[in-house]
């Protein structure tokens, strides 16, 4: 392994990023949890629903919790046009902030590649919109000439499939005398999308980008015992009890 590394070769190499829940702490709650397992380690959703995998009702409670802890506070929301969309709340603005910084730079290093090439995979394990709400505010404000490749096509309906990954964008000049391929970001969700929807046909995917279709509501009386169960959740001094089956 090379004992020096040069930052300029960067340039002419192919870009892959690998995007955590870390980038988006901030913008959402992280899956961990605050009740610590018989090792006095700190639980997660993952490893509580690992555990009672058998049980139905406590993964039913760890589900309905996790919905409306994690994913609601991110599903996509827009407002009629007589009514002005809320501003985002400081916390959060700071995490689409620092999407935007990271993104205006990787444009920068992606106009320095040779013409053919400026384009750059982002694999995501966050099924949050930073990335679209970030790419979406930094097209409005001209930041720069980038274009944004999520998998879909289509118009009304979109259909994501991965072969539309392979497409590019040209600008063709006056006269069709040149081409300019701009900077292309490839943006793929490993683990899903707040945005996907399960499409007509068996295995398609379906792109939305207006209101969320997965909001779900919860009665009185539930919206009562998941409070309980969170405060034990998030509760530091609580510990699991053994489960003997």
């Amino acid at each position: 392994m090379a004992d020096e590394f040069n930052l300029l070769s960067i340039y002419e190499q192919n870009l892959n990023f690998l995007i955590g829940a870390g980038a988006s702490h901030g913008f959402l709650p992280t899956l961990a949890l605050e009740i610590k397992d018989l090792d006095d380690m700190k639980c997660t959703f993952e490893t509580l629903a690992k555990k009672y995998e058998s049980d139905k009702q406590m993964t039913t409670l760890l589900f309905m919790l996790y919905y409306r802890e994690c994913i609601k506070p991110g599903l996509p929301i827009t407002s009629p046009r007589a009514v002005p969309v809320p501003p985002r709340p400081p916390h959060k603005e700071g995490v689409i902030e620092e999407y935007k910084r990271f993104m205006i730079t990787l444009i920068q290093v992606l106009n320095r590649q040779k013409p053919s090439a400026k384009r750059a995979n982002i694999f995501t394990t966050n099924y949050d919109n930073c990335f679209e709400t970030a790419s979406e505010e930094l097209l409005a404000e001209r930041s720069a000439q980038f274009i944004v490749n999520d998998g879909s096509t289509g118009f009304q309906r979109r259909t994501f499939h991965t072969r539309n990954f392979n497409h590019r964008v040209v600008n063709k000049g006056v006269f069709e005398r040149h081409d300019q391929y701009l900077p292309q970001i490839n943006l793929m969700h490993a683990h899903g999308s707040v945005h996907w929807e399960k499409g007509e046909k068996d295995g398609d995917i379906k792109l939305n980008y207006g209101t969320s279709s997965y909001n779900i509501t919860f009665d009185q009386n539930e919206t009562a015992i998941l409070d309980i169960f969170k405060g034990i959740l998030y509760d530091e001094d609580k510990t699991l009890d053994v489960v003997v089956k």
